[in-house]
């Protein structure tokens, strides 16, 4: 599946922790609402880039992203 660039929610988000691609790939990439938009299979030890994977969880989820940021920032 793929969106348009007007389609997507760009987000700036902040390098903390909880806030890693490795921690929230973990759960993210058996979401098949998130997943479609990644490819199937990632070679060991490489994970989404870190920009393009917050701007689709922006996307889809901007809720979700919002609380986990927030948060983070506490």
């Amino acid at each position: 599946m793929m969106l348009k660039k007007k389609q997507v929610d760009y987000v700036h988000v902040s390098h903390y922790e909880e806030l890693s691609v490795k921690n929230l790939w973990t759960d993210l990439k058996k979401d098949i609402n998130f997943n479609v938009y990644f490819q199937d299979v990632y070679p060991k030890d490489k994970l989404p880039c870190r920009k393009y994977f917050f701007d689709i969880l922006n996307t889809v989820y901007p809720d979700y992203l919002r609380q986990i940021m927030e948060h983070a920032a506490k």
